[in-house]
């Protein structure tokens, strides 16, 4: 990989809607695009995609590297939000999302080993253009699910379409529970035949994938917020409903859109804010226990409110969210400082013990006065995470 590393700023910054995706094998999360506030002309600000920011989860420490085009400028993808991205081997693929020119069904893939993007061109009917989608990796397939986007253009189509009517009179749109494939080897979009009762169209969902199951929870369609909950079976190609819409707060989470929902072992997922039916942003955390299918609420030291975020699942036994909206995201022209609104911040829900390395580097850094006169004995690598290590922690602690 390309170790031009650019320290202008020192993370990623407050954003929302950003696109983000975690190699377990490195720890290291990428993060590009999306957006922070407005411009002077009021255009939103989407964030560039030649940027791509990587949180390495072991060592707390960002980083930039600088991301072109395969053969020109028209490879990269332009300033996006919503759009729903993963990694598969060394490639990060991008579907979808909301640019300047208004809904995409554009597929880019970006090499990680050159820094490279690619505008892919792939056979068959391309989905519908939408944001807020969902989309997951299996047998070499990317699947994407449901979105926010535009009127289909043919009456032939195998999914539902809802209309938005408070969508702009002169750019329709509306919510769709489309499913359709990118096959990786083929190169081509691919729309499968899938038995049972599709979820509702929906959009601003989320989907966790444990072993060949895919769980899709929450979303909105038209003006509700829900918490229902279904599944697909991968090798079956069949959709099921778990767990309809509950309005019974006391045991299922409250219905919402703009959530995370992270997969944290095979038998347990972690769902953590959103925004909830009466527009609250939300900081509540709960599991879902798969084998039991019941929902057990998590009481968290903190209250931080978050929608329009990320979260990945570190091989640490962490679930780590970035960024998002802290606040009212519709509620804009009423902030006194917009500025509020769009968390930079990293938060760590940590559900085991750190382990036995991340404990020795942080007490080796905190106690480096009188042991790092030894570190040089130390094995390479593990003196790198050491240096690397007690910079982050010199920098948290600054000012403080």
């Amino acid at each position: 990989m390309n170790e031009e590393v650019l320290a202008q700023r020192e993370s990623a910054g407050g954003r929302i809607g950003h696109m983000c995706a975690f190699d377990g094998q490195t720890c290291l999360m990428y993060v590009f695009g999306g957006y922070m506030g407005y411009t002077d002309e009021m255009q939103t600000n989407y964030l560039s995609s030649e940027e791509l920011w990587v949180y390495d989860t072991l060592i707390e420490k960002w980083s930039m590297r600088r991301c072109t085009g395969e053969t020109s400028a028209a490879d990269i993808p332009t300033g996006t939000s919503g759009a729903c991205c993963l990694l598969n081997g060394c490639y990060i693929y991008m579907f979808g999302g909301y640019n300047e020119e208004g809904n995409s069904n554009q597929l880019y893939r970006l090499n990680m080993r050159t820094l490279k993007w690619k505008l892919l061109n792939p056979s068959g009917n391309r989905p519908l253009a939408c944001d807020k989608s969902v989309c997951w990796h299996y047998n070499q397939r990317i699947y994407i699910f449901g979105g926010y986007g535009c009127i289909p253009d043919t009456d032939d189509y195998n999914y539902q379409f809802v209309f938005d009517p408070k969508s702009h009179w002169h750019y329709k749109r509306g919510w769709n529970n489309q499913l359709v494939y990118y096959d990786i080897e083929g190169d081509q979009w691919v729309w499968p035949h899938v038995e049972g009762i599709a979820p509702l169209p929906r959009a601003a969902h989320a989907a966790a994938i444990v072993s060949h199951q895919v769980f899709i929870f929450g979303g909105r369609h038209q003006g509700l917020r829900m918490n229902d909950i279904y599944s697909i079976d991968m090798r079956q190609m069949s959709w099921n409903e778990v767990m309809a819409y509950d309005t019974n707060e006391s045991i299922v989470p409250i219905g919402r859109s703009w959530h995370s929902f992270t997969p944290l072992s095979d038998q347990q997922i972690v769902l953590y804010g959103g925004f909830s039916q009466d527009n609250r942003p939300l900081s509540d955390c709960w599991i879902l226990d798969i084998q039991s299918m019941t929902w057990i609420s998590i009481n968290l030291p903190f209250n931080k409110p978050r929608l329009w975020h990320s979260a990945i699942a570190s091989p640490f036994g962490e679930i780590i969210l970035f960024g998002g909206a802290q606040q009212n995201i519709l509620n804009f022209n009423n902030l006194q400082n917009t500025k509020d609104l769009y968390s930079g911040e990293i938060i760590t829900l940590r559900f085991v013990p750190k382990s036995l390395l991340r404990l020795c580097l942080d007490a080796s850094v905190l106690n480096s006065q009188s042991l790092q006169k030894q570190w040089k004995y130390l094995p390479k690598h593990i003196k790198r995470l050491l240096d690397l290590r007690k910079q982050t922690l010199l920098t948290n602690s600054a000012g403080s």
